[in-house]
């Protein structure tokens, strides 16, 4: 669909009853249905400041169009109003489109709003690797493998989100959850190495440390580089990032010169972080290693997740109008109304 030559705007700077130009990609798609069987979409956009619902009702010329066509995680440029309602800012959009090859080529994207990492990639990834420098120890094979890998993959590590919707769905993602992941497990590792004394032999900070930076490094080979969106490669969905990243470990680990048994121990982290077969886990944790690693993972992966539905809800309902990932809503500030009115 053709737009009409507007100056481009943010849709993180529209104020009420606004109506501009911007880039925007879409967080969420859901068909639903007021309580007197009105379907209708609730079309979730966002830039890297703000989240905006759109609601298009059945008679709506783009209701086909959304249901059909538009695709979770790509970039769109909307025309569109921007109006604050009582159940929150919403957005009337009157044409749209996905985003051309020409509006990447022209850089237009990234200057109007693009989601992105809270810091930069370059530095993300030399956070990663100054922590692996000081809590692995210093010259052993854990700390020369992921060094390694790091380097190895250093341009992928930039670019990659870390799903393709839930939580760090952006380029830069995948540093940021995993800078994340590790500093949570080493501070847990650390807190439980003191809390019980008894674990100290069985627990490894070495190896929670590598464990976590690593987690996720089959993502290199699941997620396409070559994609303006998160999309898996054909391997990344035929197989997925677990069994992936744990075949990355093993082509490198004899350069590293990592035993049998660290090795073994590392495989079963990668293989079981995500703790259920439908989140890519093999098998659940059966170490104090791997339950550490999934219990940061999981806490920095969910909570992210929770972030983003509150953040995509300005509505004035006790609960968030999207459930998320989460299956329930969340709650929201006091005084918030959930379902749309059509308007007369």
């Amino acid at each position: 669909m053709v737009l009409k030559n507007r100056s481009l705007t943010l849709l993180s700077e529209m104020v009420n009853n606004q109506r501009g130009v911007f880039f925007a990609s879409l967080l969420e798609r859901e068909e639903r249905k007021t309580k007197d069987g009105k379907p209708y979409f609730r079309a979730l956009f966002r830039d890297a400041n703000r989240q905006v619902n759109a609601v298009l009702w059945e008679d709506s010329p783009l209701f086909a169009e959304c249901r059909d066509a538009w695709k979770i995680g790509a970039l769109y440029k909307i025309d569109a109003a921007y109006n604050i309602t009582k159940y929150g800012p919403q957005l009337q959009i009157f044409r749209i489109r996905e985003a051309k090859e020409k509006d990447f080529e022209e850089g237009i994207p990234s200057r109007f709003g693009l989601p992105t990492a809270a810091a930069h990639p370059d530095l993300l990834y030399d956070k990663i690797v100054s922590l692996a420098r000081e809590t692995i120890a210093k010259g052993a094979p854990l700390q020369r493998l992921v060094l390694r890998i790091y380097k190895e993959y250093r341009e992928q590590l930039l670019s990659i989100p870390s799903s393709r919707g839930n939580h760090h769905a952006y380029p830069g993602g995948f540093l940021e959850h995993t800078l994340s992941v590790a500093q949570i497990a080493v501070s847990l590792a650390e807190h439980f190495s003191q809390a019980y004394p008894q674990s100290a032999s069985a627990l490894s900070l070495d190896m929670v440390a590598a464990g976590a930076i690593l987690h996720e490094i089959g993502k290199v080979e699941e997620m396409d580089p070559a994609s303006r969106i998160p999309v898996h490669t054909v391997a990344g969905d035929l197989i997925g990032y677990p069994i992936l990243g744990r075949d990355i470990v093993r082509r490198y680990a004899p350069d590293a010169e990592l035993s049998g048994d660290e090795l073994l121990r590392l495989e079963h982290i990668l293989l079981t972080h995500p703790r259920f077969n439908d989140w890519g886990a093999v098998r659940p944790p059966a170490s104090l290693e791997a339950l550490i690693v999934h219990q940061a993972d999981y806490a920095d992966s969910i909570f992210a997740s929770a972030v983003g539905v509150l953040g995509a809800d300005a509505g004035t309902a006790p609960f968030t109008t999207s459930a998320g990932p989460f299956g329930t809503p969340w709650l929201n500030p006091p005084g918030r109304t959930s379902e749309p009115t059509r308007p007369e």
